[in-house]
C-alpha cells in the first residue's frame, strides 16, 4: 500500500481515483490537519484494541473467581496451562494489575472447558451436518486413551511394570513346592535354598513351581545302586535333569545340577548345562538373613561332567581331580577344584590344609544328608 493509499483509507474527504468525480481542492483544511486527523485515528483504533485486551483479561480473572467459589469436580483429564499475561499498559485508570492463576484454579478451570467440550458435543446445533460425528469421535477417542493410559500405570512397589511369562504376583516366579518328603525326614533342600538354585537354572526351567523328591538317604537307605534306580528309572519324566544336594558332619551344604539321569556309565557324560554349587552364608555385616547359593558353570575347558558306575559318583574332573566325589556307600567324600568348573572346593577346608597328589588343596567330608530333585515339566 502506497503513502496516498493509506492517506485516502484514513482521510474521510479524499475520493477514489476510479471516481468520476473531481478532487475537491478546495478545502479549507490543509495538509498539517489532514495528517493530525489521521493521527487521531489511529490513536483511537489502539486504544479500543487495548480495551478490548482489557475486558477479556477480566471475563477470565471472573471466571477464574467463580470457579474457586464453585464446588470442584474432578476432572479425568488435568491440562496445565501457562499464567495468562497481563493486558497491555495502558493509561487508563481502569487498567490495575493482576496476580497469575494459582494450580487450583488452573486445573478448575481446565475442568470447566473439558465441560463445555462435552456439552457441545451433545449439542446439534452447529451448521455443519459433518462437524458433530467428527467432534463426537475426537471425545471417544480422548476418552479411550485415558482409559488405556490409566490401565497401564505402573504397579507395584518398584514403580514399574514389565512384562513377564511367570505365574506369579506381579510378574514374580510362583514359590516353589517341594514335594514327596516324608513329615519324619530331615530334608536337606528347603524353599530358600530351592529358590537359590533356581536362578541359575537353564531359562526352561527357572519357570515350572513343582520339584520332586526321587532319592533320600533318610527315605531310602544308603545305596548308590538304589540311587541310580529311583533316578534313571525317572528319566523320561525329567528329561535328565537333576539337583543334586549334600549336606556334611559340619552343616555345610553343596552338589550339583546334571542334565542327565545318573547312571553307571564307563565314560563321561553331560553336557555344558551342568554346574556344581555351594550355599554361602551372608556376612556378619550383611544385613541380608539366610543364605544365597554360588554357582561354578562349565568352563569349557575339557567335557569331564559326569562320571558314575557303581564304585562312584562324582560331578566335573579333568588333571585327576574331581569337583565333587561320593563312594559307592554314599558315606565319604571329597571336592577339589577341577578344570572342568574352575570351583572352589565345596566343602569346608580342614585345619591341616589337605593336599591332593599335585599339590592342590581338596576338602573332605562326611555325607549326612543326599537327596535328588526332579524338575516338573
Amino acid at each position: 500500500m502506497t503513502m496516498q493509499e493509506l492517506l485516502d483509507e484514513f482521510d474521510p474527504l479524499s475520493v477514489s481515483s476510479n471516481s468520476n468525480q473531481q478532487p475537491i481542492t478546495d478545502h479549507p483544511l490543509n495538509t498539517s490537519t489532514r495528517s493530525n486527523l489521521i493521527s487521531t485515528n489511529i490513536t483511537k483504533s489502539d486504544q479500543a484494541w487495548r480495551d478490548a485486551q482489557q475486558r477479556s483479561h477480566s471475563r477470565q480473572q471472573a471466571l477464574a473467581q467463580h470457579l474457586a467459589q464453585e464446588p470442584f469436580r474432578p476432572s479425568t483429564t488435568s491440562l496445565d496451562f501457562p499464567h495468562l499475561p497481563p493486558p497491555p499498559s495502558s493509561s487508563s485508570p481502569s487498567s490495575s494489575s493482576s496476580s497469575p492463576l494459582s494450580k487450583l484454579e488452573q486445573e478448575k478451570l481446565a475442568a470447566a472447558l473439558n465441560e463445555d467440550f462435552d456439552e457441545f458435543v451433545s449439542s446439534s446445533n452447529s451448521t455443519d451436518p459433518n462437524l458433530p460425528n467428527l467432534i463426537k469421535d475426537l471425545s471417544i477417542e480422548r476418552r479411550q486413551f485415558e482409559e488405556d493410559f490409566s490401565k497401564k500405570q505402573p504397579i507395584g512397589r518398584s514403580g514399574t511394570s514389565t512384562p513377564s511369562c511367570f505365574d506369579g504376583p506381579e510378574g514374580r516366579p510362583t514359590p516353589i513346592k517341594l514335594l514327596g518328603l516324608d513329615e519324619q525326614s530331615q530334608a536337606v533342600m528347603d524353599d530358600e535354598l530351592a529358590e537359590g538354585i533356581r536362578l541359575h537354572l537353564p531359562p526352561r526351567l527357572k519357570i515350572p513351581a513343582r520339584w520332586e523328591l526321587l532319592y533320600s538317604i533318610d527315605q531310602h537307605g544308603t545305596s548308590l545302586g538304589t540311587l541310580y534306580q529311583r533316578v534313571g528309572g525317572a528319566s523320561p519324566k525329567t528329561n535328565g535333569c537333576v539337583v543334586l544336594v549334600i549336606r556334611d558332619e559340619r552343616g555345610d551344604r553343596f552338589g550339583a545340577f546334571v542334565n542327565e539321569p545318573l547312571r553307571p556309565s564307563k565314560e563321561y557324560y553331560g553336557t555344558g548345562e551342568c554346574f556344581l554349587w555351594k550355599a554361602v552364608n551372608f556376612g556378619p555385616d550383611d544385613f541380608r538373613i539366610g543364605v544365597s547359593v554360588r554357582t561354578y558353570a562349565w568352563t569349557g575347558v575339557n567335557d569331564y561332567m559326569i562320571l558314575s558306575d557303581q564304585e562312584m559318583l562324582s560331578v566335573g574332573g579333568g588333571d585327576g581331580k574331581f569337583g565333587l566325589w561320593i563312594d559307592s556307600n554314599l558315606e565319604k567324600g571329597i571336592s577339589a577344584s577341577c578344570p572342568a568348573f574352575g570351583n572352589e572346593v565345596l566343602c569346608s577346608l580342614k585345619d591341616d590344609g589337605s593336599k591332593n597328589n599335585n599339590g592342590k588343596e581338596e576338602g573332605s567330608f562326611e555325607v549326612l544328608g543326599l537327596e535328588c530333585w526332579r524338575i516338573i515339566v
